[in-house]
């Protein structure tokens, strides 16, 4: 018996997983005698405790709603690559797919947050520090571009449509997701709306600056290269390796060194709207754009921006993630996308 995962309950095994198997992929076949059942969701239940019920799963025929889970059918001609194995009889949505089926299913902005996620290079992990490790991003957002182009007629596909220009991609953890989504999305969507923000730009070093990060190049997670302008997200100190605030001093350190005015975020600071709000002032400051906010509801949108936050825990089981041994301290705000441990 094979079950398919759909959107949301493909989602958590994506976030979670260090890669894909690009040689384990299927197309529309698999849908084919996908009929879940008691003894093929105990056995899915005992891979994959992250997911939490109610389950969604994809069929080629309909099926009536049970307790625990629903079955979404669909018909369409989906190509090679749509679906991955990620277990003996269990596939998940692609990433690609993932979205798109997210489109319906969540906020606009939940939608730009977990397709950023998928675009990252961080995965979800309870036994790494801060509960986050990095792999390579499962997609990109020009593979979601031409998965959404050969796949006009998918619910859900305007949504992903219209959500896909302002996903984050490369991103090391959520924090750094919403810092970019509070700067540079446009008021329409809660965000500042400020232009001329590159995400992931790489800056190559010169041999002085080499020389202080040990490196040859350096990404901060918002620069303005014209305006020699760079905005880190650092974590709480307490929740930080020594070699990792090493790291960070130097990488500082050098972007100065290169002409750059740096500007470090902490997650309390990403948190309140009030500094957020004095940051991208400063950041139109010293870039010499105009702060444009003319959208009517623009406070609200905002408000509901700063309410669902970065947190990831939404989308998770919370036994999975916090193990009873473990104390934690829940919050909707959290240093790193998942409840602080």
């Amino acid at each position: 018996m094979r079950l398919v995962l759909h959107g949301l309950s493909a989602l958590p095994v994506l976030l979670t997983s260090y890669e894909l198997d690009r040689r384990r992929r299927g197309d529309q076949k698999v849908l084919h005698n996908c009929q879940p059942n008691p003894r093929a969701i105990a056995h899915f239940e005992q891979l994959f405790p992250q997911v939490p019920a109610p389950y969604a799963f994809t069929a080629s025929d309909w099926r009536p709603p049970k307790d625990g889970y629903r079955v979404f059918s669909s018909a369409h001609p989906y190509p090679a690559g749509s679906f991955c194995q990620v277990a003996n009889g269990i596939y998940a949505a692609s990433p690609e797919l993932c979205f798109v089926q997210l489109g319906n299913r969540v906020s606009p902005l939940e939608l730009i947050l977990y397709g950023s996620a998928l675009c990252s290079i961080f995965v979800i992990d309870p036994a790494a520090h801060g509960s986050l490790a990095q792999r390579r991003p499962l997609t990109t957002k020009r593979r979601i571009a031409r998965f959404i182009d050969r796949n006009p007629r998918l619910t859900g596909i305007s949504h992903a449509r219209k959500a896909l220009p302002y996903l984050v991609e490369n991103a090391a953890s959520p924090p750094e997701v919403f810092l970019q989504m509070a700067l540079t999305l446009p008021p329409f969507l809660g965000g500042f709306g400020l232009p001329g923000c590159r995400a992931n730009y790489r800056i190559a070093l010169s041999a002085r600056s080499q020389t202080i990060a040990r490196r040859r190049a350096l990404i901060p997670d918002c620069c303005w290269p014209q305006q020699r302008l760079a905005v880190e997200y650092d974590s709480n100190a307490e929740h930080l390796t020594s070699h990792q605030i090493t790291l960070d001093a130097t990488k500082r350190l050098a972007l100065e060194a290169e002409g750059y005015k740096v500007i470090s975020v902490t997650a309390e600071q990403l948190a309140d709207r009030g500094h957020m709000g004095n940051l991208a002032a400063e950041i139109a400051r010293h870039t010499g754009f105009r702060l444009r906010i003319r959208h009517q509801h623009f406070p609200a949108r905002q408000a509901e921006l700063f309410r669902r936050g970065w947190s990831l825990d939404p989308v998770l089981d919370p036994s999975w993630l916090h193990p009873p041994q473990r104390e934690v301290n829940e919050g909707r705000f959290s240093e790193n996308g998942t409840s602080e441990v």
